[in-house]
């Protein structure tokens, strides 16, 4: 095709591959290691056989999920909009508001896909700095400085953030809503429920805040992408204007909605992932060719010390992990907990980088 027809941002636009190996551990994504549970699934075929209306366009509002995800989350039905995961939230929050040169204010490093949508509808990226050369950790007064200067339409927050695990508190979102109050703050917490800490009741105290979810992550669903947004009133009826029609399968609905009203087995299931996260921490902390990092998710952040060739060691054991195309993140990997096998795999393969038979 003519690059002709290509807009110019797009071309521009660079993008960590996804890498695709059959018959791999897939260490890379962030997935739930466990599926979700065969009762479920049996609920889903009785309904696909019995009550599912192929010919039929899906409730529009999703009505009956938002009405279980407003008693999830403790917020009105009209503070709720869903779409086909956290990803198309982000897009959706992006088409609405960004404007081109608007500026967007992102955590560094972070999910990619805040300035990848930046880009694509032509706003600013301005980076804040997570790294101090030891930690990675959310720096208040940085933040508010850059406010101060630069003014951005949207400032970004990922709690945890995704790769560097780390949190903020209630405290601290507060404090910069007080301060930052001509931007729109949005906190995009696709893994809290990882960590318990979530801001879901602040957007009825402050208008320009907005809270992203996902059912991707501790739900295992995230196969069926399911995502929505918290916000107030006024805005979430803003942003509905850039949804698609009938955007929300009717199978989507019906199996997120399901999973919601048995969302004591997937809590309970938190603390198991949390077992085996403490468990890969405190075995990959030995492992002297790297650094790993604390984290309240179902992944770590490590970094290379003395080997070049991590992502290809793991690859020809059977094990994919993520890697980064930035410069500033070439020595760092991201590794998705898995069940205790895939753990101890990965811990071998270490083991054995750093010499040990």
């Amino acid at each position: 095709m003519d690059s002709y027809f290509i807009k110019t941002n797009l071309k521009n636009l660079r993008r960590d591959e996804l890498i695709k190996c059959n018959n791999k551990i897939r260490m890379n994504y962030n997935e739930n290691y466990m599926d979700i549970p065969e009762d479920i699934k049996k609920l889903v075929s009785e309904y696909i056989l019995k009550s599912c209306s192929f010919n039929r366009y899906p409730d529009d509002e999703c009505l009956e999920l938002k009405e279980e995800l407003s008693r999830y989350v403790g917020v009105d039905i009209k503070n709720i909009l869903v779409g086909n995961g956290a990803d198309q939230i982000i897009q959706f929050v992006m088409n609405a508001f960004i404007c081109p040169r608007d500026k967007v204010l992102c955590p560094f490093p972070s999910y990619e896909i805040f300035e990848v949508m930046t880009q694509l509808y032509e706003g600013i990226v301005t980076r804040y700095n997570l790294y101090d050369g030891e930690m990675f950790n959310y720096n208040k007064s940085e933040i508010i400085k850059i406010y101060k200067m630069s003014q951005p339409k949207i400032i970004m927050i990922c709690s945890p953030n995704n790769p560097t695990g780390n949190i903020i508190n209630r405290e601290f979102l507060t404090e910069i809503l007080e301060v930052c109050n001509q931007s729109l703050i949005v906190v995009d917490e696709a893994y809290g429920e990882f960590c318990d800490v979530g801001f879901a009741s602040l957007v009825k105290n402050y208008n320009h805040l907005l809270v992203i979810k996902t059912l991707s992550k501790a739900y295992s669903l995230a196969g069926i992408r399911c995502g929505y947004l918290i916000g107030s009133e006024e805005i979430i009826s803003q942003v509905r204007k850039v949804v698609p029609d009938f955007n929300v399968s009717a199978f989507t609905q019906f199996i997120s909605l399901t999973a919601l009203k048995n969302r004591s087995i997937f809590m309970e299931r938190l603390k198991h992932i949390a077992e085996e996260r403490e468990y890969l921490f405190n075995n990959l902390l030995k492992i002297k060719s790297i650094a790993v990092f604390p984290s309240n998710t179902n992944f770590l952040l490590i970094q290379s010390i003395t080997s070049d060739n991590i992502f290809e060691e793991l690859l020809e054991n059977g094990i994919l992990i993520k890697c980064y195309v930035h410069e500033e993140l070439r020595d760092f990997y991201r590794v998705t907990v898995g069940d205790r096998m895939q753990n101890d795999l990965l811990i071998r393969v270490f083991r054995k980088l750093d010499g040990d038979k």
